[in-house]
């Protein structure tokens, strides 16, 4: 389910590879990138994510809508990266969506 981390590549670059997945708003695409179990955490709730279906269906609600706002992509401005361990780290950042003139999307 999960694609590994390149050798040699950051976190942030594997997550860049997510944002790549999300922008072309393939919810498949988009769980081939999760661990599991996962949360989803954003302004409105918080989700668990245990399986790659949950995270299909979770994000297939979330892009459902983007289209008909005209997303074009998600920015991410400051991502932070902290390592856990040798093989672990987590990725924290804020996504700022925008359509294809480069104004901010607010679902």
């Amino acid at each position: 389910m999960v694609n590994e981390q390149k050798p040699g590549a950051t976190a942030v670059e594997t997550f860049r590879h997510y944002t790549e997945a999300f922008e072309a708003l393939d919810p498949r695409a988009v769980a081939q990138h999760f661990h599991l179990p996962a949360l989803l955490i954003t302004r409105e709730r918080v989700v668990a994510l245990n399986s790659g279906a949950a995270v299909e269906e979770a994000y297939g609600r979330v892009m459902a809508g983007l289209p008909a706002l005209g997303f074009a992509k998600a920015e991410f401005p400051s991502l932070v990266e902290r390592r856990l361990s040798d093989a672990l780290s987590v990725v924290t950042g804020l996504s700022i969506w925008e359509d294809a003139s480069g104004a901010e999307l607010h679902p």
